[in-house]
């Protein structure tokens, strides 16, 4: 293979030059509505003992999490009909109390039918009389009023048979849901009802519900993106286009679901994760770490997201640790040690992401949108644009500047920082002219994820001329305040005028400013004149900026030379689609590497290693 196949990784030999930037601040506030909760489901109510709960209780401190999932048995807590077990109460009692101790704030699941109320008498099955359930749900709202509980959700998994052993019925499920929503109001009007989380992100079964009335009789949509082995990023999709229901974005079809029928609801995840079983839908130990890692930041991107459950803290207890997909899921071992996914979780959880209080009167109404991609605003929201405009107090500054490659071939590079977030989405456009000419181009376009504050990735083979590159994050008006930024020249010159100028403006067209209603941007412009032959000494890209489904740039064209030349044939069209995906997940096989379908730090130098053979 040849060595310009891999340059979009190659660390290039250093040479003498002007460094010729444009700097421009990009000051984001990242907050609790920017940044998902996260959290856990834990067994401390799965008849666990006080002992093993005070040490689930100390590692959800430890962790970071902000919110853990209880449940509670209705056939336990109520063996006969108006009778409780005191026993079971107490327990539950103890449960809450040590969780809150902790710092959680507690979702509490309801299942699990009594004999006496059973449709067929087996514990999964619905009750015959949703009002004898409704009932069970107010006596728990008011014992728990006032004591931490902040919301209640109605069943687990309604849409799989193993939980409704009758068989699926989104009807059902909705007069059950209807009966217990001013239930659990009467019993505690500040608690949130939570629909039942659906068994992958089941977007018919919540259609269906919609169609039998179960809108405004929950106030948080639930979901558990199970995606088997596949990680976060990867997209199956049906024959019609849209989202298979196990893809984890397919969260993403919800939501859209939800906005055609005017409800623009938040969707928690009250369950998701990747078991560590080495057969079935099991992953290594180091891909549940990484896809942890990425599945947080992908929710973390669409801000109707507020809450991700991971499932489960400690792998169950009761299966001792065996090689089996439903025993692995924890974070932790049944001896409560830790596997490498729990500091990954730890990273994120405690990375620091400031609370920015979401205006009064706005409401989010982010949509699906590309693959792995942040979502944009939802069409034909109510929402106003935000119109309120503040300098931002201090940021680093977002470089333009060439970046040699191999054989001579160069690139434009845009590196910069979010201020008040370790983590984030940015989108990078690149907008090229002639020396001469009067009107840009755009010329390419992708995103990159924020690691630890910084991000750092190419957006365009080099070409002498003028650039513009502009970086967004792109949110709704309660996670994002516009601002103006001020353009300066690197070297220390004169510098712009605030915000955009008219010329600036007229070359990024519709991608600047703010983009549809109820949507604002966080903006920066780097501009730079590279029409003489300096040239900056280069630095390895950061490992913030890889390729995945969904990428579309000069760097995809090149990833694909390099995999067809490493015997995996593919067409250099720039468009990382499905063959693209399947190509890397088989060359990471035939290496050994982490199969998830993104080419990041190991993947590039493992091609690099290729081509030098």
């Amino acid at each position: 293979m040849s060595t310009d196949a891999v340059i979009f990784r190659t660390r290039a030999r250093a040479f003498a030059g002007t460094l010729l930037a444009l700097t421009a601040c990009l000051g984001v506030s990242a907050g609790r509505a920017a940044a998902v909760e996260p959290g856990f489901v834990t067994d401390m109510t799965w008849y666990t003992s006080h002992a093993e709960q005070d040490r689930t209780a100390a590692g959800l401190k430890d962790s970071g999490s902000r919110m853990v999932r209880l449940s509670i048995s209705w056939r336990d807590a109520e063996p006969t009909r108006g009778s409780y077990n005191d026993w079971w109460l107490e327990e539950y009692d103890g449960a809450i109390a040590r969780a809150g101790a902790a710092g959680q704030r507690v979702l509490v699941m309801l299942n699990e039918t009594p004999a006496w109320a059973s449709a067929s008498g087996a514990e999964y099955a619905p009750p015959r009389d949703p009002a004898d359930f409704a009932r069970f749900a107010r006596f728990i709202a008011e014992r728990y009023a006032g004591k931490g509980v902040e919301g209640y959700e109605i069943w687990n998994e309604p849409n799989f048979d193993r939980f409704w052993t009758t068989g699926p019925d989104a009807a059902e499920y909705s007069r059950l849901l209807k009966a217990s929503y001013p239930a659990v109001k009467a019993g505690d009007p500040q608690a949130k009802v939570v629909f039942a989380g659906t068994s992958t992100n089941d977007w018919r079964f919540i259609e269906a519900a919609y169609a039998a009335g179960a809108k405004g009789n929950f106030d948080v949509m639930a979901t558990h993106p199970y995606s088997c082995t596949r990680g976060p990023e990867h997209v199956e999709r049906e024959p019609g286009g849209r989202m298979r229901k196990d893809s984890f974005l397919a969260y993403r079809e919800i939501r859209a679901s939800m906005i055609e029928r005017g409800d623009a609801k938040p969707i928690w995840f009250t369950e998701w994760g990747w078991s560590t079983a080495s057969g079935g839908c099991g992953v290594s130990a180091a891909e549940q770490a990484v896809n942890i890692t990425r599945a947080l930041e992908l929710a973390s991107s669409d801000p109707y997201v507020e809450v991700a459950l991971y499932y489960n803290y400690r792998n169950n207890y009761w299966q001792n640790d065996a090689d089996d997909v439903e025993a692995q899921f924890g974070l932790t071992r049944t001896d409560f040690s830790r596997k490498p996914a729990y500091a990954a979780f730890k990273a994120f959880a405690t990375a620091p992401r400031p609370e920015v209080p979401s205006r009064p009167g706005t409401d989010d109404t982010s949509m699906a949108a590309p693959d792995g991609q942040p979502a944009a605003s939802d069409p034909g929201s109510t929402q106003p644009t935000t119109s309120e405009v503040t300098a931002p107090t201090s940021a680093r500054p977002v470089t333009l500047r060439i970046r040699p490659g191999a054989q001579g071939r160069r690139y434009v590079t845009a590196a910069g920082t979010l201020t008040g977030a370790a983590t984030g989405t940015v989108k990078l456009t690149a907008f090229y002219s002639r020396a001469n000419a009067e009107r840009y181009t755009r010329v390419a376009s992708r995103w990159v994820v924020v690691r630890r504050g910084t991000f750092k990735a190419n957006v365009s083979r080099f070409r002498r001329g003028r650039w513009r590159v502009l970086a967004s994050l792109r949110g709704t008006p309660s996670a994002v305040q516009a601002r103006q930024f001020r353009l300066e020249d690197g070297a220390g010159g004169d510098p712009l005028p605030p915000g955009l100028s008219d010329d600036g403006r007229r070359a990024l067209g519709d991608e600047a400013g703010p983009v549809e209603d109820g949507t604002v941007e966080e903006q920066a412009v780097g501009e730079a004149d590279f029409t003489g032959d300096g040239m900056e000494s280069p630095g390895e890209l950061d490992s913030g900026g890889y390729l995945l489904e969904g990428s579309r740039d000069a760097d995809v064209a090149d990833l694909q030379h390099a995999l067809d030349e490493a015997g995996h044939p593919l067409e250099a069209d720039g468009a990382f689609g499905d063959e693209t995906d399947a190509a890397v997940r088989a060359f990471q096989r035939s290496e050994g590497l982490v199969v998830d379908g993104v080419v990041g730090r190991q993947t590039m130098a493992a091609l690099e290693r290729h081509g030098a053979r």
